[in-house]
């Protein structure tokens, strides 16, 4: 069994994905701690924009550490990274998470140790692709999808580079699979239909 997303009704209301930029945002939202591995979310757009001239956004969402706050902001410094990652430092209620996941095209799920992460069911419900490491419950839920589940960083990089080069159709058909995956198998609807099942 999975938790619950509390906003999931807003989420699931936001609009299709679109894909009509010349680039694409990607995001985390969460605690700012050293397991998340902020450090290679920061290393894939410096891959992106600067190896492969896609000039890619990142919006990273939250507090925390204050230590390694200083440490991401050295990196992106050093990185040339400064246009193109934007931290907000704000709390968004739980209920309100879905004007984060309204900015974003793509969710980043880098951790070092994590058990779920919540934040990639909301991204999915939210209509994001979400691309990470297997880690948590990411090969348990969305193994069967491209792209999403990586074992390093070249792979993470490897794929990424091939969903942003996918045409903005393929993109929007990745996606909506997504969504689609997610409420028949993990919607807030679901995961009550199979707890109601082991009371019979």
């Amino acid at each position: 069994m999975d938790i619950m997303i509390f906003n999931e009704p807003n989420l699931l209301n936001l609009p299709p994905k679109k894909f009509e930029k010349d680039y694409l945002v990607f995001g985390y939202l969460g605690r700012i701690s050293r397991e998340k591995n902020i450090v290679d979310m920061l290393f894939l757009i410096d891959f992106l924009n600067n190896q492969n001239n896609k000039k890619c956004k990142l919006i990273i969402q939250g507090d925390g550490d204050i230590s390694y706050l200083e440490d991401l902001e050295l990196l992106i410094d050093k990185l040339n990274l400064k246009n193109f990652v934007e931290f907000n430092r704000n709390f968004i209620n739980p209920l309100q998470t879905h004007f984060f996941y309204e900015r974003v095209d793509v969710f980043l799920v880098t951790s070092t140790s994590e058990g779920g992460p919540m934040t990639a069911l909301e991204a999915v419900a939210g209509g994001c692709c979400v691309l990470g490491y297997n880690i948590g419950a990411m090969q348990a839920r969305f193994g069967s999808f491209p792209y999403v589940v990586n074992h390093n960083f070249d792979m993470l990089c490897h794929s990424t580079l091939s969903f942003l080069n996918l045409s903005k159709y393929e993109k929007q058909s990745i996606v909506k699979e997504f969504r689609d995956f997610y409420k028949l198998e993990l919607s807030n609807s679901t995961k009550a239909f199979k707890l109601s099942q082991l009371f019979k």
